[in-house]
């Protein structure tokens, strides 16, 4: 598969040349000619890196890269600035930001083909790192793993599968609560609070009915998580013998400790490997049963596309003939509904899922 380049830049000439030189070295080219235009390309097509000029007029490039790296879907893409400006103070200014690489202008097209190729295959590097983790964590043959992100379950291991008899689809489509048969409401609490982060890890044994509606005893451990901003969980389930629950208990607590200390240093990669792996595979019919599951109305999706194309919410209001009030009551909806704490994250998420066509 052809690697993505977004090339950014308002000078024309340049534009041109560089986008039919990395064609002809067998990559896939986007190009915006402003900051604007380059961050709605970049959240559509998600490219393997960006190539962005600082100097544009309205949005420039650092303005351009720390809007990225506020949207989840574009945080992690590499950047590498294309700059005429080439004092200490600009280098510094911008590796304080986090960015990959500068190439100054004139560059030489070995200097543009080195540069992208080292940054690639970096980011390739950890991304197997990421999910050569993710695959220990997945093949526990004890342990049923699971992350929860976004109030979804993102991830099952076959070993929780065999467990609980449920697949990650089916339990997103039932309300997971309703499994548990001991302290259901106690448990709920737990759950929420650790997703929350209000407390960082649970222990509990309960007892839950699996899918063929045959009670069982397990024993469950989660730790909270962050990651870009997002609260999550990740854990896992022992089944418990109770024939010889004493014996079984001991050798699973040993088990589930030495997993908590592995998941306490490494959760980090390993939700990006499993978000990795996911988003790879991820089918146009996920997409459609996540938007039916987060249940976003026609009206909110008419909202949703006047707010994209950069309406405030007292112009959608007198174009659809409603209050203020009820604009603001639907955009703080859809802002919950899509877990989108701003407008950026908000407009990546409808390009992503096709709500809109900007």
């Amino acid at each position: 598969m052809k690697k993505k380049i977004l090339v950014i830049d308002d000078f024309t000439a340049l534009l041109d040349e560089v986008s039919e030189y990395l064609s002809l070295e067998g990559y896939k080219v986007y190009t915006a000619k402003d900051g604007a235009e380059g961050i709605q390309k970049a959240i559509q097509y998600l490219p393997n890196l960006i190539l962005c000029d600082i100097e544009m007029p309205i949005m420039n490039g650092y303005d351009v890269f720390r809007t990225l790296e506020k949207i989840p879907d574009t945080a992690s893409i590499p950047v590498v600035f294309l700059t005429a400006k080439a004092t200490p103070q600009d280098f510094r200014f911008g590796l304080s930001l986090g960015v990959d690489d500068y190439l100054t202008k004139p560059f030489t097209i070995e200097e543009l083909t080195a540069t992208i190729k080292k940054r690639i295959e970096k980011v390739e590097r950890a991304y197997k790192n990421a999910n050569d983790k993710f695959t220990s964590f997945a093949d526990n043959p004890i342990i049923g793993m699971y992350v929860y992100l976004n109030n979804n379950f993102v991830f099952f291991n076959e070993k929780l599968q065999k467990i609980i008899g449920y697949n990650v689809e089916e339990i997103n489509n039932i309300d997971v609560f309703d499994i548990i048969i001991t302290d259901k409401e106690k448990f709920k609490k737990e759950f929420n609070n650790c997703y929350l982060g209000h407390i960082q890890n649970i222990y509990t044994e309960i007892q839950i009915f699996n899918k063929n509606k045959k009670p069982i005893l397990i024993e469950f451990f989660a730790k909270h998580i962050e990651t870009n901003g997002k609260n999550g969980i990740i854990g896992g389930v022992v089944e418990v013998n109770t024939k010889n629950k004493n014996a079984s208990a001991n050798i699973n607590h040993d088990k589930i400790k030495s997993v908590l200390s592995y998941l306490t240093e490494k959760d980090k990669a390993i939700v990006e490997g499993a978000l990795y792996g996911r988003n790879a595979n991820e089918t146009e019919e996920q997409d459609k049963q996540l938007l039916k599951k987060i249940g976003i109305t026609k009206r909110e999706i008419e909202v949703l596309k006047l707010i994209c194309s950069g309406l405030t919410n007292s112009e959608i209001a007198e174009q659809l003939f409603l209050s203020k009030r009820t604009i603001d009551r639907h955009r703080a909806n859809i802002m919950d509904k899509t877990n989108s704490g701003n407008t950026a994250k908000l407009v990546a998420f409808a390009i992503k899922y096709n709500l809109v066509d900007i």
